[in-house]
């Protein structure tokens, strides 16, 4: 829970709120029955916690965003430039890649499409009512449109992503 603590006061949560949020984010999650075993909550019911993010980017964006790895993420050497290593005719059954997650592109389809499926039935059904409710949540820590905006732009490196739009409540 350290980890999301950090995570939450880097997305500018008052310090005061951070414990009572990682504890409201807890109970949200179990209540849709994700494994939230860490924050000191309930196992998956069904036995089936996993998740499947696939993730697409744009080949023009290929070097900008991704790299060979080695284990544990250091560049691995051989296979870099990555775009270079997929174009070519290359095994690609072995090796590791990372992916930076810069917000400017992730949040703009035209550059990255993610698609997404859980293990788990009743909660990849209702995955859009949780992401609503967890919507909900965080507009309860940022309640003002000048907060929002200051947070956007803290988690994007400073400038608020292209095609920013205020949240609707």
């Amino acid at each position: 829970s350290a980890v999301l603590e950090r995570f939450l006061q880097a997305c500018l949560v008052p310090r005061g709120k951070v414990k009572a949020l990682v504890k409201s984010l807890a109970a949200l999650g179990e209540r849709f029955g994700l494994d939230v075993t860490q924050f000191g909550g309930k196992e998956c019911a069904s036995g089936f916690p996993g998740h499947l993010l696939q993730i697409f980017v744009k080949r023009r964006l290929i070097d900008d965003l991704a790299y060979a790895a080695q284990p544990y993420g250091g560049v691995d050497k051989e296979r870099h430039p990555i775009s270079a290593w997929l174009n070519g005719d290359n095994s690609t059954n072995y090796g590791q890649a990372r992916l930076v997650a810069h917000p400017r592109h992730f949040l703009s389809e035209r550059c990255v499409r993610m698609h997404i499926a859980s293990a788990d039935p009743k909660f990849h059904r209702d995955r859009r009512k949780f992401q609503e409710e967890l919507a909900a949540l965080l507009r309860g820590i940022w309640k003002d449109a000048a907060t929002r905006r200051r947070a956007a732009t803290s988690i994007s490196g400073g400038q608020l992503p292209e095609g920013w739009q205020e949240p609707r409540n």
